[in-house]
């Protein structure tokens, strides 16, 4: 379910969670009801005056359409469902006669015996675009006796609305359990439920619920109004004018980059064009395709552009301090690694190593009512200058690995200005080529979990910032909460250096430091030799229980362990499913490299120098360079292993599935000039209605078989003229 649950009594959730400004035309409202007979007064005798479920009085009346959904021992849930529809109606009708309120093109549509929803399309298929907000009756097991407890597939159907239809900021919805109802709200940031009340004893809470949403506007149903959805399914996002545009700027999606499955926490991220507005789908002349993330963050939070900024300020100083080479920090680099940071800092050159925001737009926080009240989180667009591949779409293992020695000089930058990624993955591990004859050029992307290192102290830590990063990727420490300790001495070049064993973890949380950026480029390489090779189907079989998403304390000691004894540990089998290159000669180095940085680890920590830069120095210095050289000299032999890349998501444009003059906006459920429109009449002009005289009797029959009598009584047999309403 998402974000945060809470619970709130019935009132307290009108007025945090509904569209209140019609409220005042209620009691009108109630009144026409009645007098419509929608509601009918209620037989007193034997009926409770106080409702248990809301410590409020039964309600005067009752609505007519409940007499035989609950008018029995058992309850139909189908049968209660088309109640609520007819409910809905009688109201939807009532304020249509009133015109006191805006009325909305929002229907209840039944699909199924224990489900419906809201909708603007009641006669067309079911989408999540179409879906204003899921309707589902609960039933529970008797084995399961647990009111807490929610229905799988009412959190699913919120999921999906949330997921797929990138228009929406939060979704309400209705659960059902016998007569009693309840409202939720769930937006990324707060999930809220009210508290059951029965609509038997409470018709007016229902009917002020029903016209609450009747009389919503697009943005208090859900809507953002700066995403427009089109009839080929694809989105405009508008961003409006700020410091540094004058006009706002239109960004149609071409495709999605991120994962369609992924968490509704999650960004999504579009390749996308520049257009002239979100009606006129034209290609804004001298622009090329750019990337679009849309991001939730928490409102107090830096944004990612906040923080891209902060970086390169730092870099540039950095840049211009004269003596930057004499640095703590790279004091154990050789020249080949100080040359390439020399031409980085020189101009803005560094800024071509990471992925640059060019436009953005920040939303204000969501849940304004909320305020004060928990994390809220606000809506963030951000748009980028290059469209790149990812890591995981490089076509072959020598291009892969060769994109990840220059991700290295990124992250030597970073730590140099003091800041650590957090998140180093083959997702924000992103490269563009200008042309075929041309190399990768690497993009760091994904800033937003990136901050100053070294910390003033281990109380700057908040109390999750150990699991920031991919979990696949994520360093040991980082990942278990606690720090290699000495055990006993291990391999590689600094052997008189003891391993961690998995006891005594410290009590504080783990800072993440330079060193953990670099144990993620270890794994991600062990991920791309083992998992991404395209004839690798044994390795991926063998080594997918490294690679997890997951934070299971079990995946976590598994890993743990696994980093700790190295990959001779593992089985004859998986070393047999490499081929002999990989095998003989790529895989020991990269078992020395990991050696290498759990002797480091090791050492640092029996120090308690955490917190030195200094002794960072040898590790970015040394391991990285000397294990890219010697894998460097048999790259003849390995660099041209294809990549498996069936299962990546493709970063290239597919066909154009409509031509765009065919593709129009399609609008949320909006207001029609503040009224629902009168019904149209038939266009029966020209030609008359045809009477029918066969089939089942109904009462129209009856009347004009009435009519046509009596006008035959009085000697006119000419038919009666058409009527239309």
């Amino acid at each position: 379910m998402p974000s945060e649950f809470q619970s709130y009594g019935i009132d307290d959730f009108m007025e945090l969670f509904m569209p209140n400004n019609h409220l005042a035309a209620l009691e009108p409202l109630l009144k026409d009801l009645k007098k419509q007979k929608v509601l009918a007064p209620r037989v007193r005798s034997g009926v409770r005056t106080t409702s248990p479920s809301t410590g409020r009085p039964v309600y005067s009346h009752s609505l007519r359409t409940f007499k035989t959904s609950f008018g029995s021992s058992t309850i139909n849930p189908k049968r209660v469902l088309k109640s609520l529809q007819t409910a809905w109606n009688a109201v939807r009708r009532s304020l249509h006669r009133a015109k006191s309120a805006p009325v909305n093109a929002c229907s209840i549509s039944l699909n199924g015996s224990l489900g419906g929803c809201v909708t603007t399309s009641p006669e067309g298929p079911r989408e999540s675009t179409n879906v204003v907000m899921p309707l589902r009756f609960i039933t529970r097991d008797p084995d399961h006796d647990d009111e807490r407890e929610i229905s799988p597939g009412f959190i699913a159907d919120i999921e999906s609305i949330m997921k797929e239809d990138a228009r929406r900021t939060f979704v309400r919805g209705i659960t059902i359990e016998n007569d009693m109802l309840s409202l939720w709200y769930a937006s990324r940031s707060h999930t809220a439920q009210s508290v059951p009340f029965s609509m038997v004893n409470h018709p007016d809470l229902v009917v002020a619920a029903f016209a609450s949403l009747i009389c919503a506007t697009p943005a208090g149903l859900g809507y953002d109004q700066k995403v427009t959805l089109l009839s080929d399914q694809t989105y405009v996002y508008e961003l409006p004018p700020d410091t540094e545009r004058t006009t706002p700027a239109y960004f149609k999606t071409i495709h999605l980059l991120s994962d369609r499955e992924a968490s509704i926490h999650r960004a999504r991220v579009w390749r996308v064009k520049r257009v002239v507005s979100n009606s006129d789908l034209r290609r804004v002349p001298g622009t090329r395709d750019e990337v679009l993330k849309d991001v939730y963050v928490d409102e107090h939070a830096k944004t990612e552009a906040d923080i891209q900024d902060d970086l390169f300020h730092d870099i540039a100083s950095f840049a211009r301090n004269e003596d930057w080479r004499s640095h703590v920090l790279l004091k154990d680099l050789e020249k080949e690694d100080l040359d390439p940071l020399e031409s980085a800092l020189e101009g803005e050159n560094f800024k071509h190593l990471f992925l640059r925001i060019v436009a953005k737009h920040l939303n204000e926080p969501g849940d304004p009512l909320l305020s004060g009240k928990g994390n809220r989180r606000r809506r963030c667009q951000f748009v980028y200058e290059d469209v790149a591949t990812a890591l995981y779409n490089i076509p072959t293992l020598g291009e892969a690995i060769e994109v990840i020695k220059h991700c290295v000089l990124a992250l030597r930058l970073m730590f140099c200005a003091g800041w650590v990624h957090r998140d180093v993955s083959p997702g924000n591990i992103l490269a563009v080529k200008l042309d075929s004859t041309s190399g990768w050029k690497v993009k760091i992307s994904d800033l937003e979990y990136a901050t100053r290192f070294p910390r003033q102290s281990s109380s700057e830590v908040t109390g999750d910032d150990h699991i920031r990063g991919t979990p696949s990727f994520m360093a040991c420490e980082v990942q278990r909460g606690s720090y290699w300790k000495e055990s006993k001495p291990t391999g590689g070049r600094r052997g008189r250096q003891k391993q961690s064993s998995t006891e005594d973890a410290p009590t504080h949380p783990v800072i993440h430091s330079y060193q953990h950026d670099l144990e993620s480029l270890w794994w991600i390489i062990l991920w791309l030799i083992a998992m991404r090779r395209r004839d690798g189907a044994d390795s991926r079989a063998l080594t997918e229980h490294l690679f997890q998403q997951t934070m299971d304390t079990g995946y976590i000691s598994m890993r743990w362990l696994f980093f700790k004894e190295g990959l001779d540990e593992l089985s004859t089998a998986w070393w047999a499913s490499f081929p002999s290159i990989l095998k003989d000669d790529f895989l020991p180095h990269l078992d020395d490299l990991r050696g290498e940085l759990l002797a480091s680890y090791t050492q640092r920590n029996e120090a308690n120098s955490v917190m030195d830069v200094e002794s960072y120095s040898w590790v970015i210095g040394v391991p990285l360079t000397l294990f890219f050289a010697i894998v460097d000299q048999t790259r003849a032999q390995w660099g041209g292993i294809e990549m498996d890349l069936r299962d990546a998501p493709t970063d290239d444009s597919p066909p154009t599935p409509a031509r765009e003059q065919d593709v129009h906006p399609l609008p949320p459920p909006s207001h029609q000039a503040y009224h629902v429109a009168a019904r149209k009449p038939k266009l029966t002009i020209g030609r008359p209605a045809v009477e029918r005289t066969e089939g089942p009797r109904t009462r129209s029959m009856t009347k004009r078989m009435a009519e046509n009598q009596l006008d035959a009584s009085r000697g006119n047999r000419s038919k009666r003229p058409t009527r239309y309403m």
